[in-house]
């Protein structure tokens, strides 16, 4: 029995001294390897090379996690590290641990110069069609000052977010549709600065992105198809140039989407000439149309992109052949049938032609694409628009194309 305890006791004694043992081997190993990445990160820093000092400093925060304690030495080239890199929210925060370990006046004059020139910013763009810019109204000249604004902007164009510190300046921060400016002071309190429309959140129903009157003025090319019913005594296919203009309103709905709604004037004219004769396709021609549109509007920055319905209602004349068709001889078979479709004649009575009229209403669809090039003043653009649209009715479609000057409320920068 004695025998048995007494080897109990021995093994139990040979565990627990092979485990501190064991213990004291790991930490040395770390102890090893905390020495390694010190004297790596000094070397480093010598020759300015601030990446490599980060990614040594990260490798001795994973030791600091395993029990090693990270000396001042350590702390402060770890901020050293930071400032060359452009992070000094990362700067200040090792520079102020490295003050906990051991105080040191220059340490703590630098702390104090960050505190005086820098101060905390958040910073987010929740559209994700557009890119966020950061500018700001003055160059600097400081080095760290210069690298912390270059790393908020590269951070914001590819992430629409950047939380950090920003040296004492005036900023304009953007992503194409909404703007803010803002300031940083010395010694001011935390800024944080969100792009959305006045009112809220995007889809919180507060306020309107933008709103204003909306004008659509050019010139415009119409056609009249042929008649798509057979036996109908509607006059052929024609075509003219005239005016299109309308005016209503427009409404932001969103950071890029809102609604239209104009009523307006669309007319064609092509006169017939004196010497010219009316064919089997109508000559002269003349509408005068009336139209309302509700339309979808998409803002993508300077591009306006606008499709909706149309209804259009007026009168309209055309002048078309009314007499019999005569053919000479020479055009005509033996026994007296045309023979020759293409060779025709028209009795002088026919060249002046009959004249048709009729109300014409007809529904519709129409898409624009305009491009914004200036500013107008009071809340308003101008864009030069190109689109087009048709009407159908009960006998013909009527497409046409369009070139205009397109007046519209720009969106609401906040500032």
């Amino acid at each position: 029995m004695t025998a048995r305890l007494l080897g109990r006791a021995a093994f139990l004694t040979a565990a627990l001294s092979l485990t501190a043992s064991s213990l004291v081997h790991a930490g040395e190993v770390e102890k090893a390897e905390h020495r390694r990445l010190s004297e790596d990160m000094e070397k480093k820093a010598q020759k300015n090379i601030w990446a490599g000092v980060e990614r040594s400093f990260q490798e001795l925060l994973a030791l600091q996690k395993a029990g090693e304690v990270l000396t001042y030495e350590d702390w402060l080239l770890g901020a050293q590290a930071a400032r060359g890199l452009g992070d000094m929210a990362a700067c200040k925060d090792r520079l102020t641990q490295a003050l906990t370990v051991e105080a040191n006046a220059e340490s703590q004059a630098w702390l104090d110069e960050i505190n005086a020139n820098y101060v905390s910013v958040t910073l987010k763009s929740p559209n994700k069609e557009a890119t966020a810019t950061l500018t700001i109204e003055a160059m600097l000249f400081a080095t760290d000052q210069r690298l912390a604004v270059e790393v908020a902007q590269k951070t914001l164009a590819e992430t629409r977010e950047f939380s950090g510190l920003l040296p004492v300046g005036n900023y304009t921060f953007t992503d194409g549709t909404l703007t803010k400016a803002f300031s940083v002071a010395s010694g001011g309190a935390p800024i944080n600065v969100k792009l959305v429309a006045e009112g809220g959140e995007k889809g919180s129903g507060g306020g309107l992105t933008w709103a204003g009157p909306r004008i659509d003025v050019g010139g415009a090319y119409t056609l009249g198809l042929g008649p798509n019913a057979e036996g109908t005594t509607a006059p052929g296919a024609f075509s003219g140039v005239g005016a299109r203009a309308g005016v209503g309103v427009e409404l932001g709905l969103s950071q890029n989407f809102g609604v239209a709604l104009t009523v307006g004037y669309h007319n064609l004219i092509n006169p017939l000439g004196e010497d010219e004769v009316v064919t089997d396709k109508a000559g002269g021609v003349t509408a005068h149309l009336g139209y309302g549109q509700l339309s979808a509007v998409l803002r993508m920055s300077d591009l306006w992109i606008t499709a909706g319905g149309v209804f259009a209602t007026g009168v309209a004349t055309v002048q078309s052949p009314t007499d019999v068709v005569i053919q000479p001889e020479e055009c005509q078979s033996a026994d007296g049938i045309e023979a020759n479709p293409w060779c025709v004649y028209f009795t002088e009575n026919a060249q002046a032609g009959g004249t048709m009229s009729g109300r014409l209403t007809a529904p519709g669809a129409s898409l624009s694409v305009g491009y914004a090039l200036f500013d107008l003043g009071d809340g308003l653009q101008g864009a030069v628009s190109v689109g087009g649209g048709a009407l159908a009715s009960g006998v013909r479609l009527y497409p046409w194309g369009q070139v205009a000057l397109t007046i519209a409320p720009a969106p609401k920068r906040n500032k």
